[in-house]
């Protein structure tokens, strides 16, 4: 299967659901792993468990929540790009029999409305 995964998750649970991934072998795999972190010590401790792992299969990222929610940015940025990866993999696919999403210009800006990620918070 080609479906694109992220993985988001606190420090507590991305080892844990890493060393899943790794023990059972499974062929589909998030393509990022986003981590958050509460504290800067938990923050220091995820980067340095993350530059050890093995990247080739799941990009991780670590992220230190802040209290402003900037790391709601970050987050849209690394999901944007993960969609924008998904896009390049799977080709478009468009009805064949003629209708609104048939015109080229109907099509390129359907997926326009569509390659943008929301996220909201409190």
């Amino acid at each position: 299967n080609s479906r694109t995964h992220v993985l988001i998750t606190d420090w507590r649970e991305a080892k844990p659901c890493l060393q899943v991934m790794q023990d059972s072998g499974q062929r589909e795999r998030p393509e990022t792993m986003i981590i958050l972190c509460d504290l800067p010590k938990s923050h220091e401790n995820a980067v340095s468990w993350a530059a050890k792992q093995d990247v080739s299969k799941c990009k991780l990222h670590v992220l230190l929540e802040s209290p402003n929610k900037e790391h709601f940015q970050e987050i849209k940025d690394l999901l944007e790009g993960c969609y924008q990866s998904m896009s390049r993999k799977r080709p478009v696919l468009l009805p064949s029999a003629p209708g609104p999403l048939a015109e080229p210009d109907a099509a390129r800006s359907s997926s326009d409305r569509n390659s943008k990620v929301t996220i909201a918070s409190d």
